[in-house]
């Protein structure tokens, strides 16, 4: 559900034949070329998923944290333990202007070939704490709503808001994850001020790029 979160993961299926095709090169054509207001700060990276320098970073953070529900590790989101091996491809965008803690808002995507799609979040992950060194963090989510069930939003869809507040700060994550032709898309939208409008305005920008070139 955000950036501290888990489940064991299922397995995963072999990714649908359009999108095994394109390998993981391919996959960055998929992804956002540009966020308004924004700059490109990583990316596009392409590769196994699990090995992406992305990916492994963000692992090395999931494990540097203790959660007081350990099973909301990475519930609802793209579990990059569950698609390791698929082909994959990440971008990350940020605002130029900045807080004290680093950008004001910024924008990651992910793109992984593969026929999975995670489960829904068990109801005692709406809330729960993790603690990183001596920071205790805790973290309050509530669903994305429409559209993300709405026709046109991809075969399966789920969206989290996640408000995050720990040693002074406060920051909201905006998630949604969509499954589309054997593709599966992460979308992260993290700042002071994320409001459901903007992770939802977000997701159709990326979802029309995929089904532009998914055709």
């Amino acid at each position: 559900m955000c950036v501290v979160l888990g489940c064991s993961p299922p397995p995963v299926s072999s990714p649908a034949p359009q999108a095994e095709s394109r390998g993981a090169g391919g996959l960055t054509e998929l992804l956002l070329t540009h966020v308004d207001g924004m700059r490109r700060v990583y990316g596009p990276e392409a590769g196994a998923y699990g090995q992406l320098h992305a990916t492994r970073a963000g692992l090395q953070a999931l494990g540097a944290a203790r959660l007081d529900k350990p099973e909301c590790r990475s519930s609802g989101q793209l579990d990059a333990r569950a698609v390791a091996g698929a082909p994959g491809a990440v971008v990350s965008f940020a605002t130029p202007s900045a807080t004290a803690s680093g950008p004001a808002r910024t924008v990651t995507q992910a793109v992984v070939a593969a026929d999975w799609f995670p489960g829904p979040p068990p109801a005692a992950c709406a809330r729960y704490t993790a603690t990183v060194g001596r920071e205790r963090i805790a973290y309050v989510t509530t669903p994305v709503t429409a559209p993300v069930t709405a026709p046109g939003w991809g075969q399966d869809a789920q969206g989290f808001l996640t408000a995050a507040a720990g040693g002074g700060r406060h920051t909201t994550i905006g998630s949604v994850v969509v499954r589309y032709r054997g593709v599966v898309m992460s979308l992260l939208v993290v700042g002071a001020t994320v409001k459901q409008a903007d992770v939802v305005r977000q997701t159709d920008l990326a979802l029309a790029g995929l089904r532009r070139v998914m055709v």
